[in-house]
């Protein structure tokens, strides 16, 4: 009983990269991805100030609130080349697998 509740409220997620895939922009990539419980860190770039702003757009939007939460901006830099490197810290949002 203990494991079936210990699997039961493991995050699933392969749903969690697949919802982040929709809501990424087409000129935003991920380099770096790190989930610890809930907490979810990730590392990208951005090729414009746009494309950014159009991330964090997705992710505070409703579809974006139904895999994260608390999204906090880290760092933003533009880099020589006038990409924009990133750091965002947020939380997934916790729907066990037995709940999809």
């Amino acid at each position: 009983a203990a494991a079936e509740k210990v699997l039961g409220s493991r995050q699933d997620l392969s749903n969690i990269f697949a919802k982040l895939a929709e809501l990424v922009p087409q000129n935003v990539y991920f380099t770096d991805l790190k989930i610890v419980g809930t907490k979810l860190d990730i590392t990208g770039k951005a090729k414009t100030s746009a494309d950014m702003a159009g991330l964090i757009s997705q992710l505070v939007s409703e579809k974006g609130q139904e895999v994260v939460s608390s999204v906090t901006i880290g760092s933003l830099a533009s880099d020589e080349s006038g990409r924009y490197n990133f750091t965002l810290s947020t939380q997934t949002v916790n729907k066990p697998k037995s709940q999809e």
